[in-house]
């Protein structure tokens, strides 16, 4: 199906984003950041985030000074199972009993997402600098809360919000124009650095922004 536009916004995020510049003739896809994050989790004797709300409580103290923020968090179930097995949830993190920190990170655009789909995303020396430091912090509340300081387990990292593959200054300029007259791109590609935050609130801003000022 093809549609024909005299103004088309895109907004496939920042990993459908700079595919679809890409193949349309586009130099998009470096710079790619995604909010790395790892969960510090351990088991207690009755204390269970299972019913809880996943990142109900916040800490933004460290994002300015240290490039990272804290939050309670407890992968989905399915996440949950799939990533630790069976056998590890059975001896060593009761699901009912289990007590998680995610540390997320403000990570370096190191990445990169290709024409064909395939991505590339290193996590760099001061990425885990920056995850080790958040796990350490993590570990000390949950021991504090009464987690059995033997159960705590830090995942391997993983990503959140892909952004910077599209960025303001390199790919769009400040109108979020591309270099073919009147299409734009809004989205968290579009993000020079990443947030390190969630960007949700950025990007409706944005759509607000852009919304009048474009030529219809």
């Amino acid at each position: 199906m093809e549609i024909i536009g005299n103004v088309v916004i895109l907004a496939a995020g920042g990993i459908g984003t700079p595919i679809i510049l890409q193949k349309s003739g586009l130099s998009a896809g470096k710079n790619f950041f995604c909010d790395l994050f790892n969960v510090i989790y351990g088991a207690t004797e009755d204390i269970s985030q299972l019913k809880g709300m996943n990142m109900s409580v916040v800490d933004t103290e460290f994002h300015d000074s240290k490039g990272f923020i804290l939050s309670s968090f407890v992968d989905p179930s399915l996440t949950f199972m799939l990533g630790f097995g069976w056998r590890f949830l059975i001896d060593k993190l009761p699901r009912k009993k289990t007590l998680g920190i995610m540390t997320k990170i403000t990570d370096e655009s190191m990445g990169r997402i290709y024409s064909n789909g395939r991505i590339e995303k290193p996590v760099t020396a001061n990425d885990n600098i920056k995850l080790q430091e958040g796990a350490a912090i993590s570990k000390e509340i949950l021991i504090k809360a009464g987690v059995k300081p033997k159960s705590i387990f830090v995942t391997r990292p993983k990503g959140a919000h892909p952004g910077g593959t599209a960025a303001i200054g390199e790919v769009v300029n400040r109108n979020l124009e591309t270099a073919i007259k009147n299409l734009f791109v809004c989205d968290a590609s579009v993000f020079p650095v990443a947030p390190g935050l969630p960007p949700i609130l950025s990007i409706v801003a944005l759509a607000k922004w852009l919304v009048k000022r474009l030529p219809l």
